[in-house]
């Protein structure tokens, strides 16, 4: 059976006891000062335990004291002027500085100060509640530089939660994107990186829309194309549960390009642009594997300027490096879009007909040598130049390929130049 609880008033001398009891053991640090402003007044005439811990004195010390003897070198007199224009005008007071204890070791202390004032209203004393924040304001510092140094460095930088919604990203990350985090603030990431694949593009663009290497379509003549080799990291709290993904995009335009570079040094020449013998030989293992179909048919014509030689040690090399220059250009401008041009080595030349019968191959070098014999050349006026002509056989390897295309060509020679072998119409 329950019983009434009766509440029971505290006495005046139980409630200043509690009091008491509260302020000695408040993990805050607690001062109580009178209010007299003569000489370094209002003076301490109270302190707690924490206050003494966290200032270094002893009560004894402190009792009889000004507070400004914590003060010192980095002390803020600005903060100090408007705490004593509150303590004269019996406001409250809050703010922060540096203070210094006995051991003249500075620490940052926040103060919140409220006049205490008797029946008649005159302001008696002061109460200060004081809390020493050295620690929150170096974590706040550690934070600012942390963010500063993320929006310094040039990699993209997107934090999201665990729900892959964007709750931060860097200065880089907004001049790649061309967005603003007030923009994907809580968006899904997919609305910056469409694709998971570790490389990705970004296309800043005015309208701010950022597009996906696959499924990108200009939407505007100014977009920028920014390649990022992306990585993603996992945050897990002290129990091990993923919070949040940190996602770092490094800008790789520069190796991209580099490769780029790298890859057509590797791939053309240098002199006419067109494909050099280190990509043909390669063409030529693929087509290797290819021409194992039954359905595949393929020719190859190798071909050389006649008299190149004397050319070049008639006029010098330099005409000759001209001449071989427009003869590939016109080789080029009357082939086919999927036939390659190899610059095989010196004036020689291998020419690669994709989806061809050797009947059409023959009639297409025959046209070839026509238009080169056709074309007015400086200075030496008139070049020509002489072709062999295969079929490529199924299952034939490149070896015996290019074998019996030099032969034709071999045959071509030694019946005067200036022409095709085998002859057209076979």
């Amino acid at each position: 059976m329950s019983q009434d609880f009766e509440y029971k008033k505290p006495s005046l001398t139980e409630l200043n006891s509690l009091m008491t009891m509260a302020i000695q053991q408040s993990f805050n640090a607690i001062v109580i000062t009178d209010a007299s402003f003569e000489k370094e007044g209002p003076n301490i005439i109270f302190c707690n335990p924490a206050f003494c811990k966290m200032t270094g004195y002893s009560e004894n010390e402190l009792i009889g004291q000004s507070p400004r003897i914590l003060q010192g070198h980095d002390t803020d007199p600005a903060v100090i002027h408007e705490l004593k224009r509150c303590l004269i005008e019996g406001k409250f007071f809050h703010n922060n500085t540096i203070n210094y204890r006995k051991d003249k070791t500075a620490y940052h202390v926040e103060w919140n100060i409220s006049p205490i004032k008797n029946e008649f209203g005159k302001i008696t004393h002061f109460v200060s509640v004081q809390r020493d924040i050295s620690e929150k304001n170096e974590n706040l510092k550690y934070q600012t530089m942390l963010i500063a140094t993320i929006n310094t460095t040039p990699d993209t930088i997107v934090i999201t939660d665990d729900q892959a919604k964007i709750q931060f990203i860097n200065h880089a990350t907004e001049t790649l994107s061309g967005y603003t985090f007030a923009d994907l603030k809580d968006e899904p990431i997919t609305k910056l990186y469409p694709s998971n694949q570790q490389l990705i593009e970004i296309r800043k663009i005015k309208k701010q829309k950022v597009e996906n290497t696959c499924d990108a379509e200009d939407k505007n003549d100014h977009s920028e194309k920014h390649f990022l080799d992306l990585i993603s990291s996992p945050l897990k709290d002290h129990n091990g549960k993923i919070t949040h993904y940190v996602s770092i995009g490094r800008n790789i335009n520069h190796h991209i390009q580099l490769k780029s570079q790298l890859e057509e040094w590797a791939n053309y020449d240098s002199l006419t642009n067109i494909f050099n013998r280190r990509y043909g030989e390669r063409l030529l293992d693929t087509l290797q594997k290819d021409m194992c179909a039954e359905d595949n048919s393929c020719c190859v014509l190798l071909a050389d300027i006649d008299y190149f030689k004397t050319i070049n040690d008639s006029y010098g090399h330099a005409l000759g490096d001209a001449v071989l220059q427009q003869v590939i250009n016109e080789l080029s401008k009357n082939l086919r879009s999927r036939d390659t041009l190899i610059r095989w080595g010196g004036d020689e030349i291998l020419i690669v007909l994709s989806d061809i019968k050797l009947v059409l191959a023959l009639k297409m070098a025959e046209r070839l040598r026509t238009v080169i014999a056709s074309c007015a050349f400086p200075v030496v006026q008139k070049v020509t130049m002489s072709f062999g002509v295969v079929a490529w056989k199924r299952k034939e390897l490149k070896k015996s390929v290019l074998h019996r295309a030099d032969e034709q060509l071999y045959i071509s020679k030694r019946n005067g130049r200036n022409c095709i072998s085998p002859k057209f119409p076979p």
